[in-house]
């Protein structure tokens, strides 16, 4: 139910916030806003990975929803649809109270991503950060009782593109993690230095493993 719960919710705050936003500068006679649609590509970052199943042999691709407002501020939604290996590595859970690492689930999934930053415009090229959650849903979760979809993840995003007239081409790369707390443990354990080498070495893989690059071709309004 989370699951379903989180992205409504999400959607409901961005929905409720443009309109206002739109609703206060179009009482200042300013057009602040910029409405933007993308498609990205993800390409697979181990030539081993797309023995797992056809339809990553091509690389992964998501949707991109974005909106600027105020010069400066950037809130942006994306949709992912994800092979088993990267769901794998995003369940996978380090412990730092018993020093064990549990491996995660090999299933596909679906990723949406709720994120808000800052984007800088100077002339035809642009750059941009954010920070956001995320709800991952993984095939059969509900069915076959796993231990996913009940905690809110957390993204951190870095982007630069350039912009010709209506369309636009950017490159993205995003840390994801399933949990805002395995984030905080992954951060603690690569940087602490009271962190033994074990877990170290596995928070430094893990960190690896959930970065995504993408490419993405963006549409403006």
């Amino acid at each position: 139910m989370k699951t379903i719960v989180i992205p409504l919710v999400m959607v409901l705050v961005f929905l409720i916030l443009i309109p206002a936003t739109v609703s206060a500068e179009t009482e200042l006679s300013i057009s602040l806003t910029n409405w933007e649609l993308g498609l990205g590509y993800t390409p697979l970052s181990d030539e081993e990975i797309a023995e797992d199943a056809t339809f990553q042999e091509s690389g992964l691709t998501s949707f991109h929803l974005g909106y600027t407002f105020w010069w400066l501020l950037y809130a942006t939604w994306d949709s992912f649809i994800l092979p088993p290996y990267l769901v794998e590595s995003m369940t996978s859970v380090l412990e730092n109270d018993t020093g064990t690492y549990r491996e995660g689930y090999s299933r596909p999934g679906f990723l949406n991503m709720f994120d808000v930053g800052i984007r800088l415009d100077l002339g035809s090229v642009m750059a941009f950060a954010t920070i956001g959650v995320n709800s991952l849903y993984v095939y059969r979760q509900d069915e076959d009782k796993l231990e996913v979809g009940n905690e809110i993840g957390a993204n951190l995003r870095l982007g630069a593109g350039a912009r010709f007239d209506g369309w636009g081409i950017t490159a993205t790369i995003s840390s994801i993690q399933p949990s805002i707390e395995q984030a905080v443990m992954i951060i603690e354990n690569i940087v602490s230095p009271e962190s033994n080498s074990y877990l170290r070495q596995q928070a430094e893989e893990m960190f690896m493993k959930n970065l995504v690059p993408s490419i993405m071709l963006v549409i403006y309004f």
